[in-house]
């Protein structure tokens, strides 16, 4: 009997190893995918790219590294629902606390699905987690800008420019002084 029980826990063991190493290879080949020379990702380069992600997904439910970076291919194919459920599952899945990022991700999300207040409520919940977080305020006050609270959006506009000069280039629609 307790034959068996090593035989079956050996072969078990080998096709779990199998598994996740078959989910790192479908990762590994969706970020190979996703490192291009910045403005050469094609819309067809991001499919492919989507479909190596869902592989790793498929095969280890868990792997929220996977679901955080098919949702960025989702977020640069402008199909802003499926990435924003794909950083939940990625949050749902990883340490908050060390993992900010994820929360900037479902603000800019929410942001383009014009939910404001809940992208301003990621982007809170990650500003203090994060060492530079001089675009999470640009991208905080942007939200404020669009719910009308000009005052605030221009203090944090001013944080990030502060942190940033190269934010004064993506004032897009704001008008702070």
């Amino acid at each position: 009997m307790s034959r068996y029980l090593i035989i079956f826990l050996i072969v078990h063991g080998t096709i779990s190893l199998k598994a996740q190493r078959s989910a790192d290879y479908y990762f590994q080949k969706g970020n190979d995918c996703m490192n291009v020379i910045p403005g050469t990702l094609t819309t067809k380069r991001v499919e492919s790219c989507i479909l190596e992600y869902s592989k790793a997904i498929k095969i280890n439910s868990k792997f929220w590294y996977a679901y955080r970076n098919r949702g960025r291919a989702y977020f640069f194919s402008k199909r802003y629902k499926k990435a924003y459920l794909d950083f939940n599952m990625a949050i749902s899945l990883a340490d908050k606390q060390e993992n900010p990022d994820l929360f900037v991700w479902r603000g800019q999300c929410l942001y383009e699905l014009k939910d404001y207040k809940g992208a301003i409520r990621d982007f809170d919940y990650s500003i203090p987690l994060t060492s530079k977080s001089d675009f999470i305020y640009l991208f905080r006050a942007k939200a404020k800008w669009k719910l009308g609270l000009k005052k605030e959006a221009c203090v944090d506009y001013s944080i990030a420019i502060k942190g940033s000069p190269e934010h004064k280039k993506s004032i897009d629609f704001m008008e702070c002084k």
